[in-house]
């Protein structure tokens, strides 16, 4: 397994340790070729999520941006996939060298047209408003 691959590897690991830890339904998806459905599938209070995980040295709004597409193309191919019908998607970034709780949820807050709105959290934040 290449260096970035590994790296990946073990934040989508943390993510789901992070959740399990708070009493969440996390796992691992599987990797599914050329229609990817994330990285990690978690039912939190009733909602199914999946989360496109990402670590990088600096974030930008660039790879912000990326970031929510993929998660939203991702939870997509996973309902459709799956069947697992709402599936809502997040994006978690972290920031190398900052703590886990440390990283940053983005979540769908609202639509308007095909256009949706973006809420950003820290990790611990977001658990705490969903527990």
């Amino acid at each position: 397994m290449n260096k970035p691959k590994a790296k990946g590897t073990k934040f989508e690991s943390e993510i789901v340790k992070y959740l399990q830890a708070h009493g969440h339904v996390a796992r691992r998806i599987a990797l599914a070729g050329a229609e990817d459905c994330g990285d990690v599938y978690a039912e939190i209070r009733g909602t199914s999520y999946v989360i496109e995980c990402k670590a990088y040295k600096t974030i930008t709004p660039q790879l912000e941006q990326s970031a929510r597409s993929q998660a939203v193309k991702e939870s997509d191919n996973y309902q459709t996939h799956t069947g697992d019908y709402p599936c809502l998607p997040l994006a978690v970034m972290k920031q190398h060298g900052k703590a886990i709780g440390r990283s940053i949820v983005h979540e769908p807050e609202m639509h308007r047209g095909d256009a949706i709105m973006w809420r950003m959290y820290y990790l611990d934040e977001f658990i705490k408003k969903i527990d």
